[in-house]
């Protein structure tokens, strides 16, 4: 039976429906020890049997609760009544990333970056906890009346750190064979494919959002699910048009995300961050006082000094000397990262630039 108003879940007075989603309905409720409105998910009843998902419902609870970021939902509590599990989590008032996108691409491509870094650093923290979301997607992403965005929803969350989840979660994941979990516009290669996908399968997916946020479209995206898998596997998406003149580096960064081979991607959320920060700090004229209230400025961390090593060119006259500037570049990143309190950029966001027709010093002004 579903909740109603007025009814108690635990300590919680359910208030109002708030919407659906896979596996749940959400629910406005009130706290009444704390005087605090609170959101609360409850498991569809007839998915309640399942103790599959009473279990994936758990493991959501679990993997977030760990972690305190102001771009990661905040876990309450966790509970049951008369046999109905339900999470408590904070409750937002804004709207989807999915629903400010139902009226096109986002108006500057400025606030399309300061969004992507808001979400690069919440991956970010959970990655540094050896948490992977493999659902990214803009239904998963909320931007509340200030501006700030909020990951969503870790029930397909893959667990590394703690053995007894990351077991639990992977015989959750074999329960269905020759099918996969997930969307699949915005997931890797290598889920599509049902092979072992790491952090990298998040930054693809952080890839297609961004790329979605400039021009409108998913990247991927077919006409029906076997178009839209096949296009992820084996289509380059389209470069971004008009969109890719408002930020000089965008339209690279973003495919550098949705390469095929994750070993061709940004290699940490890190890695991304800090090329996101990077391009946001081209430049960038003075925020007026309404976009400064639309959301904090995706501006480079200057707390410590920090230095990227530029890719060498091959000036040689038979021009086969590549190796040999590649490994003189990854030398001098490899010595400068032992530099105590110095910030050095990966090898995957300097050599973002390396290439003909790519300016050197402009791309240094850049990182």
């Amino acid at each position: 039976m579903r909740p109603v108003e007025g009814e108690t879940l635990g300590p919680y007075v359910v208030l109002e429906r708030l919407g659906a989603g896979g596996m749940g309905e959400v629910y406005r409720a009130r706290d009444p020890r704390l005087e605090r409105d609170v959101a609360i998910k409850v498991l569809k009843s007839d998915l309640a049997p399942d103790p599959d998902r009473l279990r994936r419902l758990e493991l959501e609870a679990r993997a977030t609760a760990g972690l305190n970021h102001p771009h990661i939902l905040t876990i309450y509590d966790v509970g049951t009544h008369d046999g109905m599990p339900f999470l408590v989590f904070e409750l937002l008032e804004g709207k989807s990333l999915r629903k400010l996108l139902a009226d096109g691409p986002l108006p500057a491509a400025e606030r399309a970056l300061e969004l992507a870094c808001q979400l690069a650093r919440g991956v970010a923290a959970a990655h540094a906890v050896k948490i992977v979301h493999r659902d990214l997607k803009p239904e998963n992403l909320f931007l509340n009346e200030d501006g700030i965005l909020k990951i969503l929803d870790f029930g397909l969350a893959k667990l590394k750190p703690r053995p007894a989840l990351a077991a639990e979660a992977a015989t959750l994941d074999a329960t269905q064979p020759g099918s996969f979990f997930g969307t699949p516009a915005y997931m890797a290669p290598e889920q599509l494919r049902e092979e072992a996908a790491d952090e990298r399968a998040d930054l693809f997916a952080i890839g297609a959002i961004l790329y979605e946020m400039v021009t409108g479209r998913n990247p991927f995206r077919g006409r029906s699910g076997a178009e839209t898998v096949a296009a992820v596997l084996q289509k380059s998406p389209a470069g971004l048009g008009e969109a890719a003149a408002a930020l000089p580096g965008l339209e690279r960064l973003i495919l550098h995300c949705l390469e095929k081979d994750p070993a061709d991607r940004f290699q940490t959320a890190i890695d991304l961050v800090f090329a996101l920060e990077s391009l946001a700090g081209q430049g960038r004229p003075p925020r007026s006082e309404a976009t400064t209230r639309a959301g904090p400025a995706c501006e480079p961390d200057r707390t410590s000094p920090s230095i990227a090593v530029l890719p060498f060119t091959d000036m040689s006259p038979s021009r086969d000397q590549d190796y040999f500037c590649d490994g003189l570049a990854e030398e001098l990143i490899a010595a400068l990262t032992r530099i105590a309190g110095l910030r050095v950029a990966a090898r995957s966001s300097s050599f973002l630039f390396r290439g003909p027709g790519v300016d050197i010093r402009a791309a240094g002004a850049k990182l």
